[in-house]
């Protein structure tokens, strides 16, 4: 941005209002104040505002009816939300209506404004370079409001318009494949596609065909030249999901591949060339993998260029009801259902779960209670898919960790409950049983075969 960047402030507190804009102004940016909401109106279209900072609490209007009005004039421009009085309905419908951030009253001037107005506008400015809307969006919401998942955004932005191997480290279900599109959404390579594999969800002796293509007649049923997943993504972007689970004997291929941009195709002997960022996603320690000599230790340090570390949802507690009021919304509206919130005594179960299964399992479960819901707020006895789990438990949050716990060990066993009930459900059907996790039917078979279970 060539000209100082405007930030427009609302709030009817003077003290505030001035505080504001002494410390905007004393940043480098152009601070306009006003304690009345209409005037805030009326300078967004009249002036470029680059970012908004709404006081929630206004003698004219509510902060959530304001952010309404503003997205009816830009729908772009980042909006701070800030407030004394912070509720879960408030959070949640400010984010719902594309509130940047929600941040609480008192607040660190430098820690909390400031550097909230640098991210927003990083992605703003990154978002208008690549002419994008959607990701911005996305990155402010979708992701959650959490201290970590700003850093993690801030990361995204920072690394976005590179094409710097990155790899993504979480539990499943963490959102690890949405970070990956983000990353190739705000990238110059956005008018390319974005190619994701499961390394896991396809079997070892197919998947270096998938990824690199064969020549007529390199098989037995290789009746016609095949182009590979890699040539798809050339230009673009390429995430491998579950990147652990790539066969040995396939990594020394992608590691020239992502050095040289050189590959072959089976069954010919001429080298292709493509150009392709790849990002990769793994659920495991791969230093682990490296010293079981199942991953090779050259790979893995280009792989892990950059590395983003998703928490798992049970340490980010605050994105539990940006997250569940979205879902509410995607799914009351998918359904045709008119469920417009949830009681005192779901939110407290959805925040008090712990949530082996993270943001999918938050989005399976909020979209069953609204298909089985027959009320218009969902209550805790819509949550059936968790309340078998607190039934099997008889609890829902650890408060005490005894000596001698073992975080992944308890993982493994509430991976292997689901997976177990998943296949009871589902009369030993291996099919149905993946399709009732969301599950790939490979991963599932493997997974099941870890645990004893086929």
């Amino acid at each position: 941005m060539s000209e100082k960047p405007t930030i427009l402030v609302t709030d009817d507190d003077d003290s505030i209002r001035n505080l504001l804009e002494y410390s905007i102004g004393k940043e480098g940016y152009k601070a306009i104040t006003t304690d009345n909401n209409d005037t805030a109106l009326a300078i967004l279209k009249n002036d470029r505002v680059d970012v908004i900072i709404q006081d929630i609490k206004m003698p004219d209007r509510d902060g959530v009816e304001q952010l309404k009005l503003i997205r009816e004039i830009n729908k772009d421009v980042p909006v701070i939300i800030v407030t004394a009085y912070s509720d879960w309905n408030t959070a949640a419908e400010t984010c719902r209506n594309g509130a940047f951030a929600y941040i609480r009253k008192p607040f660190d001037i430098n820690k909390d404004i400031l550097d909230t107005i640098k991210r927003a506008l990083k992605l703003r400015e990154a978002a208008n370079k690549l002419d994008i809307t959607r990701p911005l969006s996305k990155l402010g919401f979708i992701l959650g409001q959490s201290i970590q998942m700003k850093k993690i955004i801030d990361t995204v932005v920072r690394i976005a318009s590179g094409s710097t191997s990155c790899l993504i480290v979480g539990e499943s279900g963490v959102g690890k494949e949405l970070i990956a599109r983000s990353l190739h959404y705000l990238s110059p390579r956005n008018t390319n596609q974005f190619v994701a594999l499961n390394c896991a969800a396809i079997p070892h002796n197919l998947l270096e065909s998938e990824l690199f293509g064969y020549k007529q007649g390199a098989f037995t049923d290789a009746h016609a030249d095949k182009k590979g997943l890699v040539e798809v993504a050339n230009n673009g972007t390429m995430f491998l999901d579950e990147i652990s689970e790539l066969p040995i004997q396939l990594q020394p291929k992608l590691l020239r591949l992502i050095e040289n941009s050189e590959y072959m195709p089976v069954g010919d002997v001429k080298v292709h060339k493509a150009d392709v960022r790849f990002i990769a996603a793994t659920n495991v320690d791969l230093t682990k993998r490296i010293k079981e000599n199942c991953f090779r230790e050259d790979l893995y340090y280009r792989i892990n260029v950059i590395a983003i570390q998703v928490p798992p949802l049970r340490e980010r507690k605050d994105d539990i009801p940006v997250l569940a009021e979205h879902f509410l919304f995607k799914y009351s509206n998918q359904l045709r259902k008119n469920v417009t919130g949830f009681t005192d005594r779901a939110r407290n179960l959805l925040h008090n779960y712990q949530w082996p299964g993270n943001v999918r399992e938050l989005e399976n479960v909020i979209q069953a209670a609204v298909a089985l819901t027959s009320n218009e707020m969902i209550d805790e006895d819509d949550f059936q898919l968790i309340q078998s789990r607190v039934e099997q438990t008889g609890e829902v949050v650890v408060d005490k960790l005894t000596e001698g716990f073992k975080l992944d060990s308890e993982i493994e066993r509430i991976e292997r409950d689901y997976l177990a009930t998943a296949l009871k459900k589902a009369d030993g059907n291996h099919t149905q049983a993946s399709k009732l996790l969301g599950m790939s039917l490979s991963s599932f078979r493997y997974k099941a075969q870890k645990y004893g279970l086929i």
